[in-house]
């Protein structure tokens, strides 16, 4: 039944001492390495850390370098004397804006002032000629009652030396009565004579009493036709101050609406206007990257002035008149006579603008601002221009404007856009990789930032346009989705302070504002075991197999 070499072997004792192998080797080893390979994921999974990131895009900026110029009235744009790109000054024009309601309303008073000049001069005339004759009329009687006075008071003298003259005449014939000498009847007929002259002189004081009262009628009188002369002068010029007040105001408003200046020195990123646009009152015409500069202060008379003086004020101080054909040396020595600046006369400097009636003062120390009673707000240097006029005698006016702004240092910022669902997940402190689209990311890396601002609500275009300074890079970037904004610092490399931080060598070309950017910000880290989890409850509790309970709906 077994074959013969089977049996022969199962009685031989010659291997009954090796040992029987059940698993092999290999198979061992392939164990322990799945066993090892199991205990390292496992680990991994446990103390690992995946991060959870969210993509965006965005631009590099200095946000408080941007400013938008708006225009201060309406009308329509005659020109455009700058272009995108161009370098302006303060005080520069950067558009002309037609104001053809404003010139009739301006031609219109300028009329009726000359017509209210001319009736003016044609009533103080006659108030003139006037007074004249009621003080002529009062001082020829103030003169005939003066003369009267004096006779009067002469007539009274002569009473008096008469009536003293009685008196001693009386007293004799008492004397004379009582010895004997003479009769009672010589005596009575003498007190009757002083009587009399009694009476005579309480007449003249009497009379003399009621010319003084007249002298001083006729004294009201002369002051009456002065004053009456001089409240026809203060009406009528207050009438004239008034119109010259309102001509000096819409002069200035047409200087400041016609043509829209720049505040600030900068680069224009941008010109929202074009030559036969309409604008409303405080649109923005331009947007400029902005300089620092020292803030200075510019005086400037208009340019149909042709005579009179103004005053300029310094937190409350005024100085003396000042010539309209005033050079600058000596305007300046008007305003160092004031106490605020007196000591500081090597701080000031007053130069030559562009135009004959141009100044700009440059204060070179730290001014102490001083609050209006009336306002509560800081005086600074303003300009009283009631005494300039025309060469033709019309009201004209002087400005004061404050030019320039020192823009504080201000580091190089990342604005990145995020759609509203993931820009929700982003929280202060988060780290940022920022990407300029102008670098190689896979060679040089991507800098590194942090996130310090979040916007609570999406942004709309209008506020990136006063944020960035140009349209067309708002347009590309909301065209992207991003609605939610991210405003993240850079690091800088602590190798070398003046170079932002990478994530490898980085480049060697400057990165500048302007430079459009894709960015990663990581929102979450994660375990990767809590991603295996829900799978586990998944398969081990089943419950994926469980059947939500129906909902019923009323009836």
């Amino acid at each position: 039944m077994f074959r013969r070499k089977a049996l022969d072997k199962l009685q031989s004792p010659e291997s009954l001492d090796e040992l029987l192998i059940l698993v092999k080797p290999r198979a061992v080893f392939v164990l322990a390495t799945l066993g090892v390979v199991f205990l390292v994921c496992l680990g991994w999974s446990i103390w690992a850390q995946i991060p959870t990131t969210v993509q965006g895009f965005g631009i590099l900026l200095k946000p408080r370098s941007i400013k938008a110029i708006q225009s201060p009235g309406s009308g329509a744009v005659t020109d455009v004397l700058v272009y995108v790109g161009e370098f302006v000054e303060a005080g520069q024009p950067l558009i002309r804006v037609e104001q053809p309601e404003l010139t009739r309303n301006l031609q219109q008073q300028i009329s009726d002032y000359q017509a209210q000049k001319e009736f003016h001069t044609k009533i103080l005339q006659l108030a003139k000629r006037r007074r004249d004759l009621e003080v002529e009329l009062a001082n020829q009687n103030l003169k005939d009652n003066e003369q009267s006075i004096i006779s009067l008071e002469v007539l009274k003298q002569k009473y008096v030396v008469q009536m003293n003259e009685q008196k001693k005449q009386l007293k004799s014939i008492d004397a004379l009565v009582e010895e004997g000498i003479t009769s009672n009847s010589q005596r009575l007929n003498m007190r009757v004579g002083l009587t009399d002259s009694e009476q005579r002189m309480l007449r003249i004081e009497q009379e003399l009493a009621t010319l003084l009262n007249q002298k001083k009628q006729f004294r009201m009188q002369l002051q009456k036709a002065e004053q009456d002369y001089e409240i026809e002068v203060y009406s009528n010029g207050q009438t004239l101050e008034q119109m010259a007040s309102s001509i000096r105001l819409n002069k200035e408003r047409m200087w400041r609406q016609s043509v829209v200046r720049s505040r600030y020195q900068g680069k224009i990123l941008e010109i929202a206007v074009s030559v036969g646009q309409v604008i409303g009152g405080a649109s923005r015409v331009a947007i400029l990257h902005i300089e620092p500069q020292k803030p200075f202060y510019r005086i400037e008379l208009a340019d149909d002035v042709g005579g009179g003086a103004y005053q300029l004020i310094y937190q409350g101080h005024e100085t003396a008149e000042i010539p309209f054909d005033a050079k600058a040396p000596d305007i300046l020595a008007r305003l160092l006579e004031l106490p605020p600046l007196r000591t500081q006369r090597e701080s000031i400097r007053l130069e030559p603008g562009d135009t004959p009636r141009q100044f700009n003062l440059f204060l070179d120390f730290e001014e102490v601002t001083e609050a209006d009673e009336d306002t509560g707000e800081g005086e600074s240097l303003k300009i009283r221009d009631s005494g300039l006029q025309t060469s033709t005698g019309e009201p004209t006016f002087g400005i004061v404007s404050e030019l320039g702004d020192m823009v504080p240092h201000e580091d190089l910022k990342h604005l990145g856009f995020l759609s509203i669902a993931d820009g929700k997940k982003v929280k202060l402190g988060m780290d940022v990789r920022i990407s300029p689209s102008n670098i190689e990311r896979q060679r040089f890396g991507s800098m590194i930032g942090k996130v310090i601002d979040v916007s609570v609500f999406p942004v709309t275009s209008e506020g990136l346009i006063n944020m960035i300074g140009n349209k067309e890079v708002v347009e590309a970037l909301l065209q992207q989705g991003g609605t939610i904004l991210v405003e993240a610092s850079l690091e800088m490399s602590k190798e070398n302070p003046e170079r932002f931080q990478w994530t490898s060598k980085g480049p060697d070309q400057e990165i500048t504002a302007g430079t459009t950017t894709t960015c990663r910000i990581t929102v979450e880290q994660r375990r990767p075991i809590t991603f295996a989890i829900p799978l586990l409850r998944k398969w081990i509790l089943g419950e994926a197999h469980r059947v939500k309970p129906k909902t019923s709906t009323p009836p």
